[in-house]
């Protein structure tokens, strides 16, 4: 799982800011699930190419955020509040192989909190630099045994 967090304040989880009295982030996005290994490419300072290898929405979990009878075709744009989305590939099926994230601000902002999932729950991330490329490991479905 890869995300990020737009906000100052640390953890970067809606339900761990909630049960800790905490203010709420204004917005966290999850850029691509843990159901599959992920390709990170740094494009410049405020982009990234996200590559999950089986594509979105592969497992019948990821399914719960988008009906699979609702195909993306490249192209495909989303607009959030200091993000911009863009499909560039996708399976035969439709779901995403390749997303262009563009955010408002540089990636290395302090404002942008970074995180992945592991076997030690969330942990920091540093998205890679211009024309670097890190590959996130696909978790077993049992990391937790």
């Amino acid at each position: 799982m890869l995300g990020v967090s737009m906000s100052t304040s640390d953890p970067p989880i809606f339900l761990t800011h909630y049960s800790l009295d905490r203010t709420v982030l204004a917005a966290s996005r999850l850029l691509a699930s843990g159901s599959t290994a992920v390709e990170i490419e740094g494009v410049d300072e405020h982009t990234l190419i996200v590559r999950p290898t089986e594509g979105l929405f592969s497992q019948p979990w990821d399914r719960v955020f988008r009906d699979i009878s609702l195909p993306f075709e490249p192209g495909f744009t989303c607009t959030l509040k200091g993000l911009t989305a863009v499909v560039i590939r996708t399976t035969a099926d439709g779901r995403p192989t390749e997303i262009r994230y563009s955010f408002d601000k540089q990636l290395d902002d302090p404002q942008l909190q970074w995180v992945t999932w592991s076997q030690q729950g969330f942990v920091p991330f540093k998205p890679p630099a211009a024309g670097q490329r890190i590959l996130l490991k696909k978790l077993s479905l049992f990391w937790w045994l």
